[in-house]
């Protein structure tokens, strides 16, 4: 979200105060292992595959309104 363009100084703040409340997952060799192995079997992009790796790994169900993620039969897709 922070990548956006058109963002305001306002704005960027705002985000930030919102992706306080989120839990941040550092990366570990095991989680880039299973990312790879989603993004090579699913042909996913690597945040994509990465979101999803955590999602498996924390074995916590995963918001999104990407429809793309409920073909992956190992995660439950909450659609938001």
């Amino acid at each position: 979200m922070l990548a956006l363009a058109k963002l305001t100084s306002t704005e960027i703040e705002e985000i930030k105060a919102f992706l306080e409340n989120f839990i941040s997952v550092p990366v570990d060799d095991r989680l880039a292992e299973t990312a790879a192995a989603y993004k090579r079997n699913y042909k996913f992009g690597l945040a994509d595959a990465i979101i999803i790796a955590t999602a498996t790994d924390k074995q916590l169900p995963l918001a999104s309104r990407d429809k793309q993620f409920q073909k992956i039969k190992e995660i439950t897709v909450i659609e938001i």
